[in-house]
């Protein structure tokens, strides 16, 4: 084992590490192409403390619930936790009249949860077409929005008991 690393991000560190490993000369990092529809587009975000960085309303107190006063309107690539949420260091479990408001730009919108209930989501540019997912207990990623590259803002409603751990985007 040489190397870990998580999520998105360190191309070249990792790009080089692998150069080295097969004894290559060095090269230039590739770059994805201005045809990449979703290039800038918002990065995999945590909603556990351990790696929470988008969020516009942090939490103060961490594994008991408590209540937060979402920002409607995040910041591009930011979330906002509302109402009663329990932010633990690798999850986010919902409470009552929970809620995430986010900010995004992509083609697609995923978030890993478990637990059991619904969410809710609507989109600030399609609020007439709610879209409900039903959790069903099983840990896996769910897709809260596939289809063209946008940059919007998006409303997820949840029930009490959901766990959400991170948002992915293609």
């Amino acid at each position: 084992m040489r190397q870990v690393h998580y999520g998105e991000g360190g191309y070249e560190e990792t790009e080089r590490l692998i150069q080295e490993l097969l004894d290559a000369p060095a090269q230039d990092t590739v770059q994805a192409g201005a045809g990449n529809h979703t290039q800038g587009r918002t990065q995999e975000t945590y909603l556990g403390y351990a790696r929470l960085h988008y969020a516009d309303n942090p939490p103060l107190s961490h594994d008991s619930f408590a209540d937060f006063d979402g920002n409607r309107t995040p910041a591009l690539h930011h979330f906002s936790y509302d109402g009663s949420w329990d932010v633990q260091e690798e999850r986010a479990v919902a409470g009552e009249r929970a809620r995430l408001f986010l900010h995004f730009y992509a083609a697609d919108v995923h978030l890993v949860m478990a637990g059991e209930g619904d969410v809710t989501v609507t989109l600030a540019s399609d609020p007439d077409n709610p879209r409900v997912v039903h959790v069903d207990g099983t840990s896996d990623l769910y897709d809260l929005y596939v289809g063209e590259p946008l940059d919007d803002l998006m409303t997820l409603e949840f029930g009490e008991g959901v766990e959400a751990y991170a948002f992915t985007f293609g």
